[in-house]
């Protein structure tokens, strides 16, 4: 088999392919970091595989997976890849992934692996975690940044929203980081290779009620969590002040420094005055 860096020559070439910049493609064309990445594949898994572009990572995961289904949102890629690495092992959609609905799409439970823009890290991120049951994992090459925020604990530099999100629906495990020099064109940011081990939410208060609290809470992050959430609270000021106080939380903490539990306990107290929407 041909160098990643010969593939991504040749096909380059051959199809008088350009880069968008505004798709945020960056092909890793390093073989080692490359195989590190499909020794985390169990063989004869079903993947999907998220934004492939040329085929890099796609043409070592249909010699060691049993099926892959590859959604592409640029269509000139879709072409590349059907000639190029067209299988019986490899399903190519072209779509958005944002806007697709991944249960309708994968005949079975599958691992989804990609190598994610650095410009919509976040919203992929929660969509396999939260929008899918065909999904049990993920192996994603994401920037360090977002890396360093989905590890982060409360107090760390980074963690948000993210941070929750992840930990809520999955035990994510910084695998390797991986050279800017790795890629082309080369980014301007360091990236790291996360796995998220998902796993089935216990939660003691609703799901939706959770995030919408998570979220309205760092939608005003250097406001304390009682001027963020006040909104959201059917009795005054003072009095979800009291409740805070009466669960061991400071009313003056800052999001940042609340755990998923002390998120879990404000949340209960504020669906308890049936404030609380649907998002």
């Amino acid at each position: 088999m041909e160098s990643s860096g010969e593939y991504a020559k040749r096909v380059l070439r051959k199809y008088e392919f350009k880069t968008k910049k505004s798709l945020g493609q960056n092909f890793l064309v390093d073989d080692g970091a490359i195989d590190r990445i499909i020794s985390y594949v169990p063989e004869g898994s079903a993947v999907l595989e998220i934004g492939p572009g040329i085929g890099l990572l796609t043409r070592r995961l249909v010699e060691r997976a049993g099926r892959v289904t590859a959604v592409e949102i640029d269509g000139k890629l879709c072409e590349i890849l059907n000639e190029e690495l067209g299988s019986e092992v490899l399903k190519v959609i072209d779509a958005d992934i944002m806007v697709t609905d991944i249960d309708a799409i994968l005949p079975e439970k599958s691992i989804a692996v990609a190598n994610i823009p650095y410009y919509i890290t976040t919203p992929i991120i929660l969509k396999i975690l939260t929008s899918s049951d065909m999904i049990e994992g993920a192996l994603l090459t994401i920037q360090k940044e977002a890396a360093d925020k989905v590890a982060a604990a409360p107090g760390e530099r980074g963690y948000g929203i993210l941070s929750l999100i992840s930990s809520i629906y999955s035990e994510p495990e910084i695998l390797f980081n991986i050279s800017r020099e790795a890629f082309i064109p080369q980014p301007k940011v360091e990236s790291s290779v996360v796995r998220f081990n998902k796993k089935k939410p216990e939660l003691p208060v609703g799901e939706r009620d959770l995030i919408r609290v998570i979220k309205t809470s760092f939608g005003k992050r250097r406001k304390t969590i009682v001027n963020s959430l006040s909104g959201l609270y059917a009795g005054d000021k003072d009095r979800l002040k009291k409740l805070l106080e009466e669960e061991g939380i400071d009313p003056m903490a800052r999001p940042e420094t609340l755990g998923i539990h002390e998120f879990e306990t404000i949340t209960g107290i504020i669906k308890a005055a049936d404030k609380l929407g649907r998002p």
